[in-house]
């Protein structure tokens, strides 16, 4: 539709999901007032963002256990791959990055379902991830759950849209459990 003399916009019916990209040329047929032929060669391109972290259970700053997994529900599909690439545990004490692994299979369904509110199995999608810390975390220490900037959209057929910020949550390793 028009909004004055001079710029027009299209409204979508939808709220458009993360990781779509969205590309509009002139049709050369088109005549704009005064029988001016708009330049074929204008186009107009824009993407809705790549999948940002929009929740994680455990909450950040909280206590977690030695082997503790973390839900993470994104705004799109992920390749849980490219999450395993680009992410890592940074944590104090240890002189290296240690290597994110996602958790698959059953295990996967059962955290999900576990943590979720709103899991179902029958609209699983790949938004929703759980990953660990690839050893044991030493007890007491300050840990960060860290991805990479860069990770992208994963739907079927179609172009990754990057999310250009790095994501980290910080968490505390539980003290040990001192019986008496």
């Amino acid at each position: 539709r028009w909004l004055d003399a001079r710029r027009w916009v299209f409204e979508f019916v939808e709220v458009v999901p993360a990781g779509a990209s969205c590309k509009a040329q002139t049709n050369p047929v088109f005549v704009a007032t005064q029988d001016r032929k708009l330049s074929p060669d204008v186009s107009y391109a824009f993407n809705s963002g790549g999948p940002k972290l929009l929740s994680s259970r455990p909450y950040y700053y909280s206590d977690i256990s030695e082997d503790q997994a973390v839900v993470m529900r994104f705004a799109a599909p992920v390749d849980p791959k490219e999450l395993e690439r680009l992410g890592g545990c940074a944590v104090d004490g240890v002189g290296e990055m240690i290597p994110l692994k996602v958790v698959d299979g059953a295990r996967r369904a059962e955290l999900l379902e576990a943590v979720l509110y709103d899991y179902d199995p029958a609209k699983d999608t790949a938004a929703d991830q759980v990953v660990q810390c690839a050893r044991l975390l030493p007890v007491g220490a300050d840990v960060k759950f860290v991805i990479e900037a860069g990770l992208g959209s994963a739907f079927e057929g179609r172009e990754p849209v990057r999310y250009n910020d790095p994501i980290a949550l910080n968490f505390q390793v539980r003290q040990p459990f001192l019986g008496r």
